[in-house]
């Protein structure tokens, strides 16, 4: 007799469906140094109600399942926008700056805190062993702000050597800070950023790269609404185009697809964050900031 076939059991409909579906992406912020779980979408749906004004529909993307749709669809003054949410990164950068939060940056020798404009990638650990004692002799010198890119001429009090080993690093800028606490000199390393873009046109290209990616634009040309949003979320990580909101709001307007008819850019910081909005019926506009509730 052969052995019978062990029955799985046979789940509600329901939550087979919900077996499909991905969760909500809900991140890590942080918010004067302390990391809170951050919902996203939640956020943006918050900020464009503010902006705007309406009501978010019910029929949210769930996350995951056979058919993607655009994130969430706003009804407001009679015309329905659908919109779709992002988050700028760039994961070179990310694994870079992941790498220095685990480090300790205080070294015991420095009478002075430091901030180090680096390359947009480099050896972190690298760094970390050989800073300390360059940043002493750097000290010595006096200087207190020197670019150390690689047209420029090295200041007189450095030596060759000196020059060599911080280029060698990866550091392209150097600044000094306060003086020191007790237990020495913190250094930051920052990346500053590639040959790419910088200033307005840097968020210029970012509205077109992400307005661009096959993801985003799938979604956006599925939607049925009067407007189609996508809203990005700038991370303070990606300093490059972080640091573009200082300089104003671009003065050159973004080539989108078809189907885009607008893009938000967002800081991702809280507990207040910039809101910009390129759209194709007014250009770009400042629309104040954005307080979160937490």
């Amino acid at each position: 007799m052969s052995p019978r076939a062990v029955r799985r059991p046979v789940l509600p409909l329901v939550m087979r469906l919900r077996s499909m579906q991905k969760p909500r992406v809900t991140r890590l912020v942080d918010t004067w140094g302390v990391k809170i779980p951050w919902d996203e979408q939640a956020d943006a749906e918050a900020v464009v109600v503010e902006k705007l004004g309406g009501e978010v529909r019910d029929d949210r993307d769930p996350g995951g399942g056979v058919e993607q749709v655009r994130d969430f669809h706003l009804e407001t003054d009679g015309i329905g926008i659908a919109f779709e949410v992002t988050r700028y990164t760039e994961p070179l950068q990310e694994a870079t700056l992941s790498t220095v939060d685990k480090l300790d940056w205080r070294f015991i020798d420095l009478g002075f805190d430091w901030y180090l404009g680096m390359r947009p990638s480099y050896d972190v650990k690298r760094l970390h062993r050989s800073i300390g004692a360059l940043l002493v002799r750097v000290e010595a010198t006096g200087v207190i702000d020197e670019r150390l890119v690689y047209d420029d001429d090295p200041p007189s009090e450095f030596g060759g050597d000196l020059v060599d080993a911080l280029r060698a690093l990866g550091v392209k800028y150097l600044r000094r800070d306060d003086a020191a606490g007790s237990g020495g000199g913190v250094v930051s390393p920052n990346p500053t950023g590639g040959a790419g873009a910088t200033g307005p046109s840097a968020l210029v290209e970012l509205a077109e790269r992400e307005a661009g990616e096959s993801g985003n634009l799938l979604k956006l040309e599925a939607a049925t609404a009067e407007e189609r949003h996508l809203f990005i979320w700038v991370d303070t990580k990606q300093t490059t185009t972080y640091a573009a909101f200082s300089f104003g709001l671009p003065g050159e307007s973004p080539v989108l697809p078809e189907c885009v008819d607008a893009v938000w850019l967002v800081e991702a910081v809280r507990p207040t964050a910039r809101v910009w909005q390129y759209h194709r019926a007014h250009g770009w506009r400042d629309l104040d900031r954005w307080r979160s509730s937490i």
